[in-house]
């Protein structure tokens, strides 16, 4: 949140890396410039998935213009290894929603892993919710405040529920995660099933939620031409229309470079330490990228997929 901190009333345009690697860019002079992220009054929230592959971890705001990069704040939360998976890269967040008309943002205590659930009005929808607990005891652990609201169609029409999203980069790979649970006690004729589109092509066919438990169907890797479409299609034998209750999306961020060798990271600390000393360029990774690399050193950094080396002082 951009507070005026340096007097000069211009709000700053920034680069975010992530170790050695770019993140993303906080651009807080145009609200259309930063469309990805969670929007707070006067600024932004990022978010990212990441896992680590050392004991350490370089967070680096990279000045790219006049203005001076800034943070408010920095949070870190543990998840389970069997939820967010991916085969390489990590997982920043484009949005995570559910769909209720209260207008009140869900995170902790409610839920475990402090994610934040921004609410998306029903709409043309028709939202209904549940008092019954509903068990939610997959690893995605989704807080009964979000579970137990969920949108469907109209009551006299069969169409299907459709939910979107522009596409920035065509060649960006999208990691959806669906959540779906039963909240309403079906009579013993009714029957709740569809199929699972994304942007045309069928993901599961004859999906039913079950009774009153969560079950999260991922939707990873894909990719879409300028609007990715989330569809629900109702199927012949279904006697009700689709049920959605809350939706994550995830772009694909890929990292190629390796962080510097851990015990040259490691060694090249101590020496800092000890020396006392406060040379502006020692900051983040010491040899990546090779633009801010530390004053003084020379590294080996000729193939990103392996860890640079120091191999001058």
């Amino acid at each position: 949140m951009y507070g005026n901190y340096d007097g000069l009333n211009q709000r700053p345009k920034f680069d975010v890396h992530l170790g050695p690697n770019f993140w993303t860019t906080i651009n807080l002079q145009d609200p259309f410039g930063n469309t990805v992220g969670i929007w707070v009054d006067d600024g932004t929230i990022k978010e990212i998935i990441h896992i680590t592959t050392s004991n350490s971890l370089d967070f680096c705001l990279v000045k790219t213009g006049t203005a001076t990069p800034f943070i408010s704040a920095l949070e870190l939360r543990p998840l389970r290894e069997d939820s967010y998976t991916t085969k390489a890269g990590s997982l920043k967040l484009i949005f995570r929603q559910y769909i209720s008309d209260s207008g009140s943002v869900v995170r902790y205590p409610e839920d475990v892993h402090d994610r934040v659930w921004e609410p998306e009005p029903p709409f043309d929808w028709t939202e209904v919710n549940t008092t019954t607990p509903v068990t939610s005891t997959n690893a995605f652990e989704v807080p009964q405040l979000v579970i137990s609201k969920a949108i469907t169609t109209k009551a006299a029409a069969g169409k299907s529920v459709d939910m979107g999203w522009l596409v920035q980069n065509p060649d960006e790979e999208f990691h959806v995660y669906v959540h779906f649970a039963e909240i309403q006690a079906l009579k013993p004729n009714d029957t709740r099933e569809f199929d699972i589109l994304l942007s045309g092509k069928t993901i599961y066919k004859e999906y039913r939620p079950l009774p009153f438990m969560v079950e999260t169907v991922p939707i990873t890797p894909t990719k879409c031409e300028f609007i990715c479409n989330l569809e629900l299609v109702r199927t012949k034998v279904s006697s009700l229309p689709p049920l959605l209750n809350a939706v994550e999306v995830y772009g694909a961020l890929p990292l190629p470079q390796s962080d510097t060798h851990e015990s040259d990271v490691n060694a090249i600390k101590n020496i800092q330490a000890t020396y006392k000393l406060q040379k502006i360029s020692w900051q983040g990774d010491p040899c990546v990228p090779v633009h801010y690399m530390w004053a003084g050193l020379n590294c080996s950094n000729t193939i990103p997929s392996t860890p640079p080396r120091i191999i001058y002082l």
